[in-house]
């Protein structure tokens, strides 16, 4: 039996509360639970989603702060309409990757949100 094509994937949804004095992000995952937005990653090419939500189209990602041993393991892609973030490793080596997802206002371009980090544990099988 030969290895699927379809890249291994996990997709969270953020919710950004920009309406306190710090901006909260808020993780679920594919079941629709709260979590902390964090994975661990067993496979190489595993594509990692983030896509905002409940933001009634005023915030957008920007690029995110990737903060790892090589961050040029790592393709990370925008959405057209700049909803989702994707962030791949391409060269899994057991590594803890620190990931800060960055939003920006679409009426408000000069002012940047940055999530506290979550973690990608690249962990090969």
């Amino acid at each position: 039996m030969s290895k699927s094509s379809i890249n291994p994937s996990k997709v969270f949804r953020v919710e950004v509360d920009l309406t306190k004095k710090k901006p909260k992000f808020t993780y679920f995952n594919h079941k629709g639970r709260e979590t902390d937005g964090s994975a661990d990653i067993t496979e190489t090419d595993t594509l990692v989603t983030y896509t905002l939500v409940n933001t009634k189209g005023n915030l957008r990602f920007a690029a995110p702060i990737i903060e790892a041993k090589d961050p040029l393991d790592f393709v990370t892609v925008i959405s057209p309409d700049q909803q989702s973030v994707s962030i791949c490793d391409h060269n899994q080596t057991t590594q803890t990757i620190s990931i800060k997802l960055v939003v920006i206002k679409n009426n408000d371009l000069s002012k940047s949100y940055i999530s506290p980090d979550p973690i990608l544990r690249s962990v090969p099988n």
